[in-house]
């Protein structure tokens, strides 16, 4: 009677043993998917704002070479605003983030970070292929993770 027991003791502790050890890796997977979703997410955002800016505000464009990678500068259709993308590592952090100078003349420039703080920009390329035209190239990496996704986009500006 005591055997048993133990060998049915036994029996639940390695049955409850697979299914931890299944539910880590299907945790594990989860996660994978999550950052997935998480770097696409990102990425759709960065088309749609760059998307909107360059159609609907853009006038003129210059690119030149940062110390982390290249600068654009725009300037806005309606009231001659200068608009600075550029990368930048913040205080505390060893990685760059993707950041937004905007300046109206006779203010203060406002500066905002256009990627979520769990993730950097590496790689940073742009190029003025033909007149009216912007081409974006960069690497959005999770932080924790490491997971990268290549950004490349063609932009059009100036169109009307």
């Amino acid at each position: 009677m005591i055997l048993e027991a133990y060998l049915g003791l036994f029996l639940l502790v390695l049955i409850g043993t697979a299914a931890l050890q299944g539910a880590c890796q299907g945790s594990r997977v989860f996660c994978e998917a999550v950052r997935e979703i998480m770097l696409r997410q990102v990425s759709d955002d960065l088309r749609a704002r760059l998307g909107a800016y360059f159609l609907y505000r853009c006038r003129a464009v210059s690119v030149s070479r940062g110390s982390l990678g290249d600068t654009l500068t725009g300037t806005s259709i309606l009231d001659g605003r200068r608009t600075v993308f550029y990368l930048a590592k913040p205080a505390g952090r060893r990685t760059a983030v993707l950041y937004v100078s905007v300046r109206n003349e006779g203010r203060a420039p406002g500066i905002n970070p256009l990627t979520p703080p769990q993730f950097s920009v590496q790689d940073l390329a742009l190029s003025l292929p033909a007149p009216g035209i912007v081409r974006w190239e960069m690497d959005i990496v999770h932080g924790r993770s490491g997971r990268k996704k290549h950004f490349n986009e063609v932009f059009c500006y100036d169109a009307w």
